[in-house]
């Protein structure tokens, strides 16, 4: 997997925090030179870039920019200067409280324990109540969604690299014994075995149960469920089985037909800006006779245009 943006090694951080104040001094701000270091920076590099602003210039690079910028490129330059278990924080709140419930699925399924722990963590310190809380209290939503949730932010997935292929095939039986028109009812094993197993042992378990019933679990799902549940259990799969392809098939969705869902379309490209940007991009050419690329160009504009161009390269 291969992210879009990689060390740079060609400034230093003083040298860019200099930069940036002259970007932004006087009349008049430079989005160009802003979008030139933001773009071409990880986010350790851009992290430390704001603490040394504020240990040279005494005042915060978030508020500096509030001020010089506006509109959707201030939220993308926002975004590019948090730490992801923030953003992803933050995410997860404006799933809940648009009643997302396939955003909110995305984003906990892939991540590991730990980043599970640091985003819950923050979550409590930015909100003042659990994102546990919050998820119980959601609208609109099933309470099969919310208890595949729940279960999956208790953090205590298998991440031991070995894969046991006998309990892999014992695996895959259960799902069949428990039948398909079951998945996402009450049946606690299924939404166990999605939460706690390894990523890798369930790609072998998806494997095993396609050669055990001649059919994929991804279809299966099509074939027996609809609406909500048929979304998220099929977004746990993917994220799980192909997690490239389908944040390509998401990015597709977002910006096809009238109008962007800029807030996602923000979400995807810094959230996996240094994990799988490029794969994204391929997956999404292979999905469409256009680039991610040309359909930005022709979906957003400005200065909030060139910046996620540049990410995004």
């Amino acid at each position: 997997m291969t992210g879009t943006i990689v060390p740079d090694q060609s400034s230093t951080t003083e040298k860019d925090c200099s930069d940036l104040k002259k970007a932004m001094k006087g009349f008049g701000t430079d989005e160009k030179k802003i979008i030139d270091i933001l773009s071409n920076r990880t986010l350790q590099q851009r992290l430390d870039i704001c603490f040394n602003y504020k240990k040279m210039y005494g005042k915060s690079l978030k508020r500096e920019l509030q001020s010089e910028l506006s509109s959707l490129l201030l939220k993308l330059t926002k975004s590019l200067i948090q730490p992801l278990p923030q953003l992803l924080a933050k995410e997860a709140n404006r799933a809940i409280g648009t009643c997302n419930p396939r955003s909110l699925i995305e984003i906990v399924t892939g991540m590991s324990n730990d980043e599970i722990y640091q985003m819950k963590r923050y979550y409590k310190e930015k909100f003042n109540v659990t994102i546990e809380r919050d998820l119980g209290q959601m609208m609109k939503v099933s309470s099969n969604f919310k208890k595949l949730a729940q279960v999956i932010l208790q953090g205590t997935r298998n991440e031991s690299p070995i894969i046991d292929d006998h309990l892999a095939l014992q695996d895959a039986r259960e799902l069949y014994i428990a039948g398909v028109d079951r998945f996402g009812t009450e049946d606690p094993v299924f939404n166990q075995l999605l939460a706690t197993r390894s990523y890798k042992h369930l790609k072998v378990v998806f494997e095993k149960y396609r050669m055990e019933n001649y059919e994929d679990i991804g279809e299966c799902i099509r074939s027996e469920m609809m609406g909500e549940a048929q979304e998220v259990y099929l977004t746990v799969v993917n994220m799980i089985r192909t997690p490239t392809a389908h944040l390509a098939e998401a990015l597709l969705k977002i910006m096809k037909g009238v109008g962007t869902d800029d807030e996602e379309l923000i979400k995807i490209v810094v959230w996996r800006s240094e994990i799988d940007l490029k794969e994204i991009k391929e997956d999404f050419s292979r999905l469409n006779e256009k680039t991610l690329t040309e359909y930005i160009k022709s979906d957003t504009s400005g200065d909030y245009r060139s910046l996620l161009l540049a990410i995004v390269k």
